[in-house]
């Protein structure tokens, strides 16, 4: 049994830890990097991440888009009948999606939240986060934006600006052997004569 705590500002005073937290350096995006790729979690595990969005020149609307959320049921042991999980095994979708909750803010770039203005509300489960689009007003070669997120494998609540995690989520048995994917699909334009662009009509674009 062991805890995972994953918190950004230790990679601040910590050298070792922060190769591990510092998960790339600026780039162009290629679909390989991940912000979280974890190969066991237990009830209560959490951890947050902040991510970066540059532009160089013109000025733009940039967008994220929370997309592809799969589901795998993998296997069906006891525990999870005995929590309530009916599916039928191998060939069904799994549950932990619905109880990995997700929170994210637009964040002054030290990581932490200080009561910015949210863009997933917190305690949103990752099952219907595909339903939250991020948007941003980025200048180019001007300060960069920064978005923030928290996940959380139960029940997440704020305490004040500390983000909190329960692993007392009814039924969250039912996910011990699921697992869960998702991607986070950026997309920019440029602001010039594109006055009236909203993130939402990008959308289709990406599900072509």
């Amino acid at each position: 049994m062991f805890k995972l705590y994953i918190q950004r500002e230790n990679c601040l005073e910590d050298t070792a830890f922060q190769q591990a937290c510092v998960l790339w350096q600026e780039q162009d995006l290629d679909g390989s990097q991940t912000f979280f790729n974890f190969g066991d979690i237990k009830p209560a595990d959490w951890g947050t991440n902040l991510i970066s969005l540059h532009v160089s020149s013109n000025d733009a609307f940039a967008c994220l888009f929370p997309l592809d959320i799969t589901d795998a049921e993998n296997i069906k042991i006891e525990p999870e009948t005995t929590a309530g999980d009916t599916t039928d095994g191998t060939t069904a979708n799994g549950e932990l999606s619905q109880f990995i909750k997700m929170f994210a803010w637009e964040d002054d770039g030290n990581g932490i939240y200080e009561g910015e203005n949210d863009v997933i509300p917190v305690n949103t489960p990752l099952s219907t986060v595909d339903t939250e689009i991020i948007a941003m007003s980025l200048t180019g070669g001007g300060p960069t934006g920064y978005i923030g997120l928290a996940w959380c494998f139960g029940e997440q609540s704020l305490d004040g600006n500390d983000i909190e995690c329960s692993g007392n989520a009814v039924g969250i048995d039912q996910a011990q052997t699921d697992s869960t994917g998702a991607s986070l699909t950026a997309y920019a334009v440029q602001q010039r004569n594109n006055e009236v662009f909203d993130c939402e009509s990008a959308l289709p674009l990406l599900e072509e």
